[in-house]
């Protein structure tokens, strides 16, 4: 039974820690005055996941990001406290380099639950696991 168990457990963890194929490291700003540092991971299956902060309120004040990819576009919904707060609507732009894919830029929008909306503009690395 020990066994059976120990098993299990270890299958459900071994699916829920799917490797991410690439990662993003992209510092930028909303709305043209919002310096952001974001983090996430891309997967396979087209999900995204990781967290950002803005500067002014340090690494400690991460919020945290979930989307998927569609077509050429990423949707990246952002939560605080576990709440939707807010979504990203994002399109990168790649440039090939060494094997691995450096985005050269990524611009979109955010919308606010509140009803705001700004435009972001960011650049960065991605480093690319399975490409």
């Amino acid at each position: 039974m020990k066994k059976l168990l120990f098993t299990l457990l270890f299958a459900i963890t071994t699916c829920l820690t799917v490797s991410a194929d690439a990662q993003y490291s992209l510092t930028g700003k909303i709305g043209g005055k919002y310096a952001v540092v974001f983090n996430f991971y891309y997967h396979s299956n087209g999900r995204i996941n990781g967290s950002y902060y803005y500067t002014s309120r340090g690494a400690g004040n991460r919020i945290e990001l979930r989307g998927y990819r569609s077509g050429k576009t990423w949707r990246i919904e952002e939560y605080v406290d576990g709440y939707y707060n807010g979504v990203f609507v994002l399109v990168p732009s790649f440039k090939a380099k060494n094997r691995r894919y450096l985005p050269v830029t990524v611009s979109g929008t955010y919308a606010a639950a509140d009803g705001r909306s700004f435009g972001v503009r960011m650049s960065g690395t991605a480093e690319d696991y399975d490409w």
